[in-house]
């Protein structure tokens, strides 16, 4: 088995993204490794600070900046030694338990780096320090295909692409407020229910999907990869359309799948990308 990952980052304006560094992570053997993506989010993070160059920076840059590289460090460790996932389901909850504690350590953190205050004006919308996340943690299991785990908080997502049934699955659930269909939410744009943050207590949902066989394509990234079409099925038709011109694991498909993503995009975007097969 072979595996190829890339990750992208693609600023709409030049100096004022708010999407983290998306997260590409391998074990030594290659049998497990980590996508995920993170989306600050300008609206409710809007508020502005000073970086430690006295340069504005955005909440949601310093949030989605912070979330990047506290995941990242947290499945560097996992990644040492996967055996931590060897019995899932009864550490489930203290793996997420602990990811979360380590992200909300980094932010609190932050808070402080960035002295940042609570408003004088409160707020349901403007939230301290809030992005989203997405990613997925594989791993080779002792039948030669691959368990997934799923993780998301906001409306980053992922997604899985079996490269020999084609067709692209869903993985992770938008958390609205609102009951939206993919369909119905590109036309209402419905408010998020969830997603980190310092203010209100949040949840990092966890999908769980056994013994997948190779080959597969496995997918983390944020809104601006997907909101900004007619419909949920131009995005899949138009990574398979490149996908049968130019072979994934060459640059050429990542090469054209950002020049398409960034005539369409009325945001900034960011993917991650692992090739197993």
């Amino acid at each position: 088995m072979s595996k190829f990952g890339v990750k992208f980052n693609k600023e709409k304006v030049e100096g004022k993204g708010e999407d983290g560094e998306p997260v590409l992570l391998f074990s030594n053997t290659k049998n497990s490794g980590i996508i995920s993506v993170f989306d600050g989010m300008g609206g409710a993070g809007a508020t502005s600070y000073n970086n430690l160059n006295g340069k504005p920076i955005s909440g949601a840059k310093i949030s989605s900046s912070v979330v990047s590289q506290s995941v990242g460090d947290f499945f560097e460790k996992i990644l040492i030694d996967p055996k931590f996932f060897d019995d899932i389901h009864s550490l489930q909850p203290n793996w997420l338990a602990e990811l979360k504690k380590n992200i909300n350590t980094s932010l609190e953190n932050a808070k402080i780096d960035y002295n940042i205050k609570p408003s004088i004006i409160k707020s349901k919308l403007i939230k301290t320090l809030p992005t989203t996340i997405a990613g997925i943690y594989f791993q080779k299991n002792k039948n030669d295909f691959y368990d997934l785990y799923s993780f998301w908080s906001g409306d980053s997502r992922n997604y899985i692409l079996n490269l020999d049934e084609s067709g692209l699955s869903l993985l992770s659930m938008d958390d609205l407020n609102k009951n939206l269909d993919a369909f119905q939410n590109l036309k209402s744009d419905a408010p998020l229910s969830n997603f980190i943050n310092l203010d209100i207590d949040y949840k990092i949902n966890l999908n769980i999907i056994k013994d997948i066989k190779p080959p597969f394509l496995l997918l983390s990234c944020t809104d601006g990869c997907f909101h900004y079409w007619n419909n949920p099925m131009e995005f899949e038709y138009n990574l398979l359309s490149i996908g049968e011109k130019q072979e994934f694991f060459k640059s050429e498909f990542y090469e054209e799948l950002n020049c398409i993503l960034e005539k369409v995009a009325g945001d900034d975007f960011s993917y991650s990308i692992v090739l197993v097969d």
